[in-house]
């Protein structure tokens, strides 16, 4: 199973701050205006722009700001008016690049980092980055070939056998892959996702020592979903329950929303401990938080199947079959209680 890694939010008290007004008499009123809330920052950058509109280093400030805003269109469009006021500034190009991937621009973040190696040709970030935008978009010999000039130039670069990693990973090469994180991992000791990566790719061969690096990455976040949820997986797929259990207890401690949690608890409780009234509060509580899962629908209703609970199991099925029409396994469940 695989599973995804938020907006910061303020509180304003403008509205605290009109609830005592509204106690006050008329006239008080009229003395106890309150001001809203300025961007003065932004209001002072636009007025320097106003009287200096040929300033790249302006444009690409304000550019930050409205990153910092979550306005990346608006960055983009500051960015670019900058790399287009000083085209020889690798600062701007490398943020040029990094900013056009971020809206979904990937020619003009390729555009940005081959015009900052014509401005530092031996650069290895933008090398690197532009190995990285190869990978995004499949083209995984181009990116080796990038990562290849890096390595040769610094072996000790961590980062550049990740990549490969990833790479040979994607084009389907395990074994490369593999050495190439465990030369990440022999260069950097602290490299959490080459421990990730390793785990699922031993964990895919059924190697035991995928726990070794899930535990290497826990070593460097002790409150990793992302780990402690592989690592129960895998105790689970191989029949260690009880450290597969304890292991989802103690991700719920961290993540109490994770329903994919919820569901392998339910699947474990149904399958394993054929306790299909523990099964269906897990599958409950996986669809609380996910009320588009289907298999979880199913797997309650085939939980409220096995109790003779049949009104319940018919429901279950059926509203596995309005998020999923044609999920087979819920169609043939629906079809079997109907007939009973």
């Amino acid at each position: 199973m695989n599973f995804f890694a938020g907006m910061i939010k303020y509180v304003s008290f403008i509205f605290l701050l009109f609830l005592g007004l509204t106690s006050c008499k008329p006239q008080q009123e009229e003395k106890a205006k309150v001001a809203l809330p300025r961007d003065t920052t932004l209001e002072l950058l636009n007025a320097r722009i106003s009287g200096d509109n040929k300033n790249p280093a302006l444009y690409a400030k304000r550019a930050e700001l409205y990153i910092n805003k979550g306005k990346s269109e608006l960055a983009y469009e500051d960015i670019l008016f900058a790399v287009k006021l000083d085209s020889f500034n690798y600062d701007y190009q490398f943020r040029f690049s990094e900013i056009s991937f971020l809206v979904g621009k990937s020619r003009q973040t390729k555009q940005a980092l081959e015009k900052c190696l014509q401005i530092k040709p031996a650069d290895t970030n933008a090398r690197l980055k532009l190995a990285e935008l190869y990978i995004y978009v499949k083209e995984y010999k181009k990116a080796l070939a990038l990562l290849k000039e890096v390595t040769d130039a610094d072996k000790l670069n961590a980062k550049a056998y990740f990549l490969k990693g990833l790479s040979f990973k994607l084009a389907g090469d395990t074994a490369l892959a593999i050495t190439s994180y465990q030369r990440a991992v022999e260069l950097d000791q602290e490299y959490y996702h080459a421990y990730m990566q390793l785990g699922v790719l031993f964990a895919a061969k059924h190697n035991p020592v995928a726990i070794d690096y899930y535990n290497n990455a826990l070593n460097l976040n002790s409150q990793s979903t992302e780990a402690l949820y592989a690592k129960s997986l895998f105790y689970q797929d191989h029949g260690d329950i009880k450290s597969a259990v304890a292991g989802y207890n103690m991700l719920l401690q961290v993540d109490t929303a994770n329903y994919f949690t919820y569901y392998n608890l339910g699947f474990i409780s149904f399958n394993v401990e054929k306790d299909y009234r523990k099964a269906t509060v897990m599958f409950s509580k996986a669809l609380k938080f996910n009320p588009a899962y289907a298999e979880a629908f199913y797997m309650r209703g085939l939980s409220f199947e096995q109790l003779g609970e049949y009104a319940k199991s018919i429901r279950d099925y059926t509203e596995s079959l309005k998020i999923a029409p044609g999920y087979e396994l819920a169609v043939a469940g629906l079809d079997r209680v109907e007939k009973k």
